[in-house]
């Protein structure tokens, strides 16, 4: 028999791709709640020992955050206002000093003893923060503009973007300066390889493809995603962007063009996806969307707080955080 920790997680495919039969058993269950029509993905495990749902956690404070980084069932961070940083052991969330009072908006590690958190105030200098497994430590950005994303593929190549077109990068050694092609904010970056890395503007939406030595933007879409763009890829032919702009609020790149997500029509901050096919994008007032095989549906997120990050691992163990200190998991239990 297995238990919750070892169902077979049901996979969630992107619009247009076409799951195999035992996928497709895996059906929408709808409902409604408030007059608003929700949908809870795959709601019942392949094997029916647990239920797949997003689902409340018990925080230590009520700071909002911007980002969650997750590396495994018993390990996950997340960063927000006031420098603040939370710490998941795999049964609680604990406050971690960060050692400054500045905004800290992104968090991303290679490990549970190698993790960036980047942020910085209006007007100020990029701040980083770096935790070694035991405690959090300041690192010179070489960066003159507050840093709002972090990725990376390994510990010697982490990217950092923020204001003015700000674009830095750890080599294991020391953060070096990218030419960038902006200088309007990049909200968003995503690392899907050693060598490349993508950044979404928060203005008119730019998608630059950063390099080694330099941020260029070879495709740029012909649609406003608003402020707060949010970035997700699998490669560089499948990304994912988000905004809170007009039309439209999801679009997708697939090498060539960027193509608007049009059933998609809740402003949203942040997108992640997994190997397994599950694709997640949140935002306001708890909205969150899921890739499905027949397309995107809104999901039952039980909050109506601001979500602004989510993040998770493969085999659908997921977290989202936001607004007051919210933070919400989405597995089966």
């Amino acid at each position: 028999m297995l238990g919750c920790s070892d169902a077979v997680p049901p996979v969630l495919h992107d619009a247009g791709v076409h799951p195999d039969a035992a996928v497709s058993d895996l059906l929408a269950d709808t409902f409604h709640a408030d007059a608003v029509e929700f949908t809870d993905l795959a709601i019942v495990d392949a094997q029916p020992q647990c239920t797949y749902a997003w689902r409340k956690m018990s925080t230590a404070g009520n700071e909002g955050l911007r980002s969650v980084w997750m590396l495994d069932n018993n390990s996950a961070f997340a960063v927000g206002a006031s420098g603040a940083i939370l710490h998941f052991d795999g049964q609680q969330w604990e406050p971690q000093e960060s050692g400054t009072n500045a905004w800290l908006y992104g968090v991303w590690g290679s490990s549970a003893s190698d993790v960036f958190a980047v942020g910085g105030n209006a007007g100020g200098p990029g701040i980083i923060r770096h935790f070694d497994g035991t405690s959090w430590t300041s690192m010179t950005s070489n960066a003159s503009e507050s840093l709002r994303s972090v990725s990376g593929t390994s510990s010697t190549n982490v990217i950092a973007v923020g204001a003015s077109g700000t674009v830095i990068r750890y080599d294991g050694t020391k953060w070096k300066a990218l030419k960038s092609e902006t200088k309007e904010e990049l909200s968003s970056v995503w690392s899907f390889g050693p060598n490349d890395s993508a950044a979404v503007s928060s203005g008119f939406a730019k998608y630059l493809v950063c390099t080694l030595g330099n941020c260029t933007e070879p495709f740029e879409s012909t649609f406003d995603l608003g402020n707060r763009s949010g970035v997700w890829g699998s490669s560089s032919s499948n990304v994912y962007a988000t905004g809170f702009g007009s039309q439209p609020k999801l679009a997708h790149f697939d090498g060539s063009s960027w193509q608007p997500i049009t059933s998609v029509t809740d402003p949203l901050y942040a997108v992640w996806g997994s190997g397994n096919g599950q694709i997640f994008a949140v935002g306001d007032y708890g909205t969150i969307w899921g890739s499905t095989a027949d397309g995107w549906k809104k999901m039952n997120s039980g909050t109506s707080n601001w979500l602004f990050s989510v993040h998770g691992m493969a085999m659908g163990h997921v977290m989202a955080v936001g607004y007051k200190g919210t933070i919400l998991r989405y597995r089966c239990e």
